[in-house]
Formats: structure tokens, C-alpha cells, sequence
């Protein structure tokens, strides 16, 4: 199976969110930063916003570290899936 990745030249990014609106969007049929598999993070002291990507971790250790088990993936799948409802 060929895997995707996502590059990102954060030297270009300008912190206006436009990736988060556009991923939701994609995945969710709906403008929802907080569905977004993309967060901008504000680095203010630095003067820099830098895009966090989620990984896809074979081991997912954000799965193993949330207390509420709100993080879980379906067996056979790669990709990190959120349970709103926990």
C-alpha cells in the first residue's frame, strides 16, 4: 500500500488557519477547526506559527497516554480516530 504524507514548509506558513478550515472540511463535510487533523500552533515568543501533524504512529502512544479513551483506532486501519463523546 503506498502511504501519504504531508509536507509542510512552515517557513511559508502566516498562522491563518486556512489548512485546518480545508481539512475538516475534507474529512467532515464541515468548517471545523477542532475536527482538523492539521492544528497551527502560535510560537508568539518566537514569532513563528508552526503546523502540527498527526503522525499516524504505528504504536500510537497518544492511544496507550488519554485517560478518557477518547483516542482509538479500528483493527486493520492506520489512522488515529477521535471519540468526541468521551
Amino acid at each position: 500500500m503506498m502511504e501519504k504524507v504531508l509536507v509542510v514548509n512552515v517557513e511559508r506558513c502566516t498562522g491563518c488557519r486556512v489548512c485546518e478550515l480545508a481539512c475538516s472540511a475534507f474529512h467532515y463535510k464541515e468548517f471545523s477547526p477542532s475536527r482538523s487533523r492539521v492544528s497551527v500552533i502560535s510560537w508568539e515568543e518566537r514569532g513563528v506559527d508552526v503546523p502540527a501533524l498527526c503522525n499516524q504512529c504505528e504504536d500510537a502512544p497518544c492511544i496507550k497516554a488519554c485517560p478518557t479513551g477518547a483516542l482509538y483506532r479500528v483493527e486493520g486501519e492506520i489512522l488515529v480516530r477521535l471519540d468526541y463523546e468521551r
